[in-house]
């Protein structure tokens, strides 16, 4: 179970249906990244308009996880313990306890 919660809100229009929700377990890191915890900003213009249904999903970043600067977590995400997301990486999936990824897509270039 995490042990912080951290709520990112919208800053125009923020309402309770738009809260961003990351869970941040202790000593964990995170540089000047991007969390993306839906799929709200649609392409299509009509979706842009509101009333079609939003995706959301938590992210979680694990205990002495390291989040580097420009990186961005998409919705569902845990990034495991010790794990280290280097600079600029796109991670779409799930990140390994103690791995090392990087890239765009995010690929492990060090496992535990």
């Amino acid at each position: 179970m995490p042990t912080n919660a951290v709520r990112f809100h919208r800053v125009l229009r923020a309402t309770p249906e738009k809260v961003y929700r990351a869970f941040l377990d202790a000593d964990a890191i995170l540089g000047p990244c991007l969390l993306v915890d839906t799929d709200f900003h649609a392409v299509r213009r009509e979706r842009r308009q509101g009333g079609e249904p939003v995706t959301r999903r938590p992210i979680h970043i694990g205990r002495n996880a390291w989040i580097q600067g420009k990186s961005t977590i998409l919705k569902g995400v845990s990034v495991g313990e010790g794990a280290v997301v280097r600079w600029g990486a796109l991670v779409a999936g799930d990140v390994a306890a103690g791995a090392v990824v990087m890239g765009n897509p995010a690929v492990a270039v060090a496992r535990p």
